[in-house]
């Protein structure tokens, strides 16, 4: 027997004849809205956990997973980089010891210049 609104209004109004209206709204608020088909039942519920917990723990490997992969890209995009700088290091250093050199050189002959100008005006006072 199907259960539909009219069912359940034949229902009310014979609970209502037999034990008034007060008793009769009680025992149909009691019932469930729709058909007991419709009604989730703690196993359903347990199966609805199970297939959530299925998914959320394929969607957490499938994060991990991708994770794991963007760490290992970014290790060997950094151990690159890391290489190329240690590779640039010989050449940079390189080029600071001959701009040193070049730099000493000058100040060199800078104070043998002044020391020799210097001799020249005492020289000059002098003499």
């Amino acid at each position: 027997m199907a259960f539909d609104d009219r069912a359940r209004g034949l229902l009310f109004e014979r609970l209502d004849e037999a034990l008034g209206g007060d008793a009769a709204d009680t025992l149909m608020g009691y019932l469930p809205p729709v058909g007991w088909a419709d009604v989730a039942t703690k196993t359903d519920l347990a199966l609805l956990e199970a297939r959530l917990e299925n998914r959320m723990s394929a969607l957490e490997n499938r994060i991990d997973g991708r994770m794991s992969a963007l760490e290992n890209r970014i290790d060997g995009r950094m151990s690159a980089l890391e290489a190329r700088v240690e590779a640039g290091f010989p050449a940079l250093e390189a080029g600071f010891e001959r701009a040193l050199r070049q730099a000493v050189l000058a100040l060199v002959v800078v104070m043998i210049a002044a020391v020799g100008a210097a001799v020249s005006i005492t020289q000059l006072l002098t003499g």
